[in-house]
């Protein structure tokens, strides 16, 4: 009788420890499973892509691809934008209907074919278009501005009023069954994803952010943690009641309760985490910053520019006439009136960096761009017009400030100019140049956010 009370004892035992950790596998394959049917956009690249040759854009024959890659998107409506950036703020390609417009994802890898426009470019500095691409789904916005491929530059063919179109989508397969865009089978070419030599449950690739392999790796211990406890309490149990000496049971015991105190610590720590951000445990995985190499910029310093820029209305307050001075870091930032400036500009440019915030923009403007910008502004009459007629704010020829390299219009950390409005990221900068700015001479005009000028105006 003892010993059926025995047997009982373990049995129930051991059901006891089974039950919580049936939950527990329960749990990891819903992580699994609801991780995989997340629709996530992994990229969405130009194709050309970069600035290209003044040549490139003819009115209605010129396209372009949108390469898109996703997983786990398929069937789901995705929205595309193309957004066009500029001094005044970024514009939305409304009128060539390629705003939020919906677009049924065919495979995960598709194409979508654009005929290029004109639609808001504006000749803000030496490339009229620079065009940029937003995708978003239910769960994520996604921007290329700042991703590898993901700004096309081009210059108008004309004043800069033609819309472009959406042409078509083209599906492109997986990466591991990509379709020949030609014949539309699926043809047999391995992608460049590392296959895991050991799979793991719920991943067969290297993931590209590795906190996801950690996060697998860590829901599988915890599992293999509570398997063994259970089998060395099964162990014990058969112990216990097949060794009739004392010491025998009460090595038995010892097995058991070492086993259920290692069950309670697997299944303790998987409680703790899922307290502090559940996200741990396989809904976003665990978030490792990736590695970014930092690259040592050349110093900035300053020098002449070439004679084609001194041509600068006479507002430089210089002896004589004084050249337009380039600031170069290697390649020219930006230029403005004489030594005196250029430098005081250089030492904000460099204070900026060390408070970790990159300033570049544009300065000078010869006359012949202002006249354009006024054109591609709609100023009427375009040499007398007042500011008022332009869609722009844009001065007359012969008066801004820019055409004497006097005004500088700033971008800030490679997100475009300042623009608090419509680029609300942008309001670190504009905070930081309102108290350093007076440093380098630069008041800001209260109109235009990205305008800084010796004057304010």
């Amino acid at each position: 009788m003892k010993k059926l009370s025995q047997h009982i004892f373990i049995f129930i035992f051991a059901i006891l420890f089974l039950i919580p950790l049936s939950f527990y596998f329960t749990d990891l394959k819903n992580n699994i499973v609801e991780s995989a049917g997340t629709c996530t956009i992994i990229s969405a690249q130009w194709n050309p892509s970069g600035q290209q040759a003044d040549t490139f854009y003819a009115i209605g024959t010129t396209t372009a691809n949108i390469l898109v890659k996703t997983k786990d998107c398929v069937g789901q409506n995705l929205l595309l934008s193309i957004a066009e950036s500029d001094y005044a703020g970024d514009d939305y390609w409304n009128n060539s209907g390629i705003y939020e417009r919906s677009i049924t994802v065919p495979t995960d890898n598709f194409t979508s074919k654009i005929e290029l426009g004109e639609e808001d470019c504006e000749n803000s500095g030496s490339i009229d278009c620079e065009l940029y691409i937003e995708l978003s789904s239910d769960t994520q916005k996604y921007n290329s501005y700042n991703q590898s491929r993901g700004v096309l530059f081009y210059e108008c063919s004309g004043i800069c009023e033609d819309e472009g179109a959406y042409l078509e989508t083209i599906a492109n397969g997986t990466d591991a069954v990509p379709i020949d865009l030609d014949k539309q089978t699926p043809i047999n070419e391995p992608n460049n994803l590392y296959k895991l030599l050991a799979p793991i449950p719920g991943m067969t690739e290297a993931p590209e952010n590795i906190g996801d392999y950690f996060n697998k790796i860590f829901l599988l211990a915890i599992g293999l943690c509570g398997a063994l406890a259970v089998i060395m309490i099964v162990i014990g149990g058969v112990q216990y009641m097949g060794n009739d000496s004392i010491f025998g049971k009460t090595e038995a015991k010892s097995r058991i309760l070492a086993s259920v105190l290692g069950l309670l610590i697997a299944l303790g720590s998987y409680a703790l985490l899922n307290t502090i951000n559940p996200d741990l445990l396989g809904g976003g995985g665990v978030n490792i910053a990736q590695v970014k190499a930092d690259i040592t910029e050349a110093e900035i310093v300053t020098q002449e520019s070439p004679a084609i820029y001194n041509v600068a209305v006479g507002k430089c307050p210089a002896p004589g006439i004084e050249p337009v001075v380039d600031i170069t870091n290697g390649v020219v930032l930006m230029n403005v009136c004489g030594t005196d400036l250029a430098n005081k500009v250089r030492l904000l440019i460099q204070s900026a960096k060390t408070a970790g915030i990159t300033l570049t923009g544009n300065a000078f403007r010869d006359p012949a761009e202002q006249i354009r910008l006024r054109e591609i502004n709609g100023c009427s009459p375009i040499m007398t017009g007042p500011v008022s007629s332009c869609k722009v704010p844009t001065a007359i020829p012969g008066t801004s400030l820019h055409e004497s390299g006097m005004a500088i219009d700033f971008k800030c950390n490679g997100l475009g100019f300042i623009n608090i409005k419509k680029r609300p990221e942008t309001q670190e900068c504009f905070n930081w140049l309102k108290i350093h700015a007076i440093e380098a001479g630069l008041s800001n005009m209260p109109s235009e956010n990205w305008h800084w000028s010796t004057t304010g105006l």
